[in-house]
């Protein structure tokens, strides 16, 4: 254990006399945190959106500088020391190969650890910083407004709530059952194919759900639609919830923008006349969010919602998108425990970066280690730009194929906080533990097990006589 702790404040005094890399960490760390925050004291949008944008920046920066940063140093740590032939006296001493790698990645995961720290910890401080400085510029009127979209909207952690929409169970049924019986009299010699017509059951059902679903969420001119929302939470003290939804149209207005009718209350406000009434003129294709007093939440956790699509929304449809397109949003944490979150998020990635990075390093030249590394990398935080574009240029069978494939790769974007943090989205902790158990345990456990494999039997130099 002494030799692997050695070798670990060995990599860290290296990394140390690396003077152009220390002047990059210096300049990340204080150029994403205290001079962007001063960049943005110049703007002109509103408090809440400079604080958005301040975590957004602040946090991606840290992710993709330090992963960088992280796969140089751990393929160079190794090839460095098998080029130079300083491993030879690393290796004359009583130091097992594994315990070699394990001191190189102890080292690297202690320099990781340090940085995001203060990182981190500038980021929480200065978010705060910018808000207070932003809201005492506002008017008077407005500041106690502005105060209380950065606490309920950036600087917490709040969880959504989809409203419940039915099964259709027995539409569906009937519908499919229709639809394979016309099917066996257009062709009946599939009638002696029971894995074709269950096949073709299968496929049907699942057009059936989706064309139900996207049913129950459009409204058109002139109807109504109740939803249904279950287990809000509301915190003691906690005076709003938000209700926040994305319209799609069927025919774009001129000026892109809808109108809708809504109605809130603890019980079907469309039956008891209860809660409460407000207009909206909303552009299309946008979030919106509107804060509803949390006492119109039921002591069961109830929130009923009913959408009404004006006349004034000439021949338009209005569509709430499956992908929380209409969702209640309720606080459900704090915004330091959210960057813990986060904080836990880059870490493991980071680690999940030193263990293929050695391996390759270990294995290969620099140049081809990096590069293999940097391909993964890339790969993995773009692993849902792919699949996007991919179901919807091809189809979903496509992007299903491509997403098997895509479970070989680090799904890097499935774990990035940055988005979450800035829209206050609570960061789930079996996301974390997601994190931990699939891209460390699994996937950097194999590939690093494989490389330290092939280590051992590595011949780091021939015996000439």
């Amino acid at each position: 254990m002494n030799s692997i702790i050695a070798i670990a404040k060995t990599v860290l005094k290296e990394i140390i006399r690396m003077r152009v890399l220390m002047f990059f960490i210096l300049l990340y760390i204080l150029g994403f945190t205290v001079f962007f925050a001063m960049w943005l004291d110049v703007g002109t949008t509103r408090p809440d959106e400079k604080v958005q944008t301040f975590i957004s920046y602040s946090v991606s920066a840290a992710t993709v500088l330090l992963s960088f940063s992280t796969i140089f140093l751990a393929v160079a740590t190794v090839t460095r020391d098998i080029k130079r032939k300083e491993i030879f006296t690393i290796a004359t001493k009583s130091v097992s190969r594994l315990g070699y790698l394990a001191g190189k990645f102890l080292g690297i995961s202690i320099f990781n650890l340090i940085v995001l720290l203060i990182s981190f910890t500038l980021i929480y401080f200065t978010a705060g910083n910018i808000g207070k400085k932003e809201v005492a510029k506002q008017p008077e009127e407005q500041q106690a407004y502005f105060a209380d979209r950065i606490d309920s909207l950036v600087l917490t952690a709040r969880q959504g709530i989809a409203p419940t929409i039915p099964s259709f169970q027995q539409q569906i049924d009937d519908e499919v059952e229709r639809m394979v019986a016309d099917e066996i009299r257009r062709y009946p010699n599939i009638s002696s194919e029971p894995e074709l017509i269950e096949n073709l059951r299968q496929h049907l059902i699942a057009d059936a759900q989706s064309t139900l679903r996207k049913g129950f969420l459009t409204v058109k001119v002139g109807d109504y639609k109740v939803f249904e929302f279950n287990n809000v939470k509301v915190l003691p003290g906690q005076e709003f919830v938000y209700l926040r939804y994305n319209m799609d149209v069927s025919v774009n207005p001129e000026n892109l923008k809808a109108f809708g009718l809504w109605l809130i209350g603890p019980e079907d406000p469309t039956a008891d006349k209860s809660g409460t009434v407000f207009q909206t003129y909303d552009t299309v294709n946008v979030f919106h969010e509107h804060r509803i007093p949390a006492e119109l939440v039921s002591p069961e956790g109830k929130l009923f919602v009913a959408y009404r699509n004006p006349f004034e929304n000439v021949r338009s449809s209005i569509l709430f998108s499956n992908k929380n397109g209409l969702e209640v949003l309720y606080t459900s944490g704090t915004f330091l425990a959210n960057l813990g979150r986060a904080f836990c998020l880059i870490f493991f990635r980071l680690i999940f970066l030193t263990i293929i990075a050695l391996a390759f390093g270990a294995l290969l030249s620099f140049p081809v280690a990096v590069l293999a590394v940097m391909v993964a990398f890339i790969i993995g935080i773009c692993s849902s730009f792919f699949l996007d574009a991919i179901g919807s240029t091809f189809g979903n069978t496509s992007a299903n194929v491509v997403e098997a494939v895509m479970l070989l790769f680090p799904q890097l974007s499935k774990y990035d906080p940055s988005y979450l943090l800035e829209k206050g989205r609570m960061i789930e902790p079996m996301l974390v533990y997601s994190c931990l158990a699939n891209l460390v345990l699994l996937k950097a456990g194999f590939v690093g097990a494989l490389g330290f494999l092939a280590f051992r039997r590595k011949e780091l130099a021939r015996v000439i006589v």
